[in-house]
């Protein structure tokens, strides 16, 4: 998932599997995901690591993304169990995304979740949020909700 805005600050989500790959039969250790991000904004680049979303919470972004650019009522924010990005669409189809915990930028460090300090802001239409819930789904093809399995 890449997003852009006009002053060229940017965010980018990629899925690189599954914190714990051996992990099959817990409805949570077998599903976190680790997550990769790359962030700009103000001229200032971070990236982040962390398995902090979980295949479902992935599959409910990237519906909620679906629903805005088809303009059908859902909530205005996207939070998860690890809040480190979350998401929210604001009036103007303006998407802020907030960085916290592990997610922040090395610059502006916190131990605590909900400051809603360091956040970017993305103008995204229909089209672009189609595109970018197209992407996630794409992308957690390769990683499957991984239920409890029976021996």
């Amino acid at each position: 998932m890449k997003l852009l805005n006009e002053n060229w600050d940017r965010f980018e989500l990629e899925l690189l599997g599954y914190q714990y790959p051996e992990a099959m039969n817990d409805k949570f250790d077998s599903n976190w995901l680790m997550v990769k991000g790359d962030a700009s904004m103000d001229d200032q680049s971070w990236s982040f690591t962390d398995p902090c979303l979980l295949t479902m919470e992935v599959a409910q972004l990237a519906e909620w993304f679906a629903l805005a650019a088809k303009g059908e009522e859902t909530d205005s924010s996207m939070n998860f169990v690890k809040p480190n990005p979350s998401f929210e669409i604001g009036s103007k189809d303006i998407l802020r995304v907030n960085f916290e915990l592990e997610a922040r930028p090395p610059w502006a460090p916190s131990d605590i979740s909900g400051q809603s300090d360091q956040y970017i802001d993305f103008e995204m239409d229909d089209v672009a949020l189609l595109k970018v819930s197209n992407e996630l789904s794409a992308q957690l093809t390769k990683f499957p909700f991984r239920d409890r399995l029976t021996n």
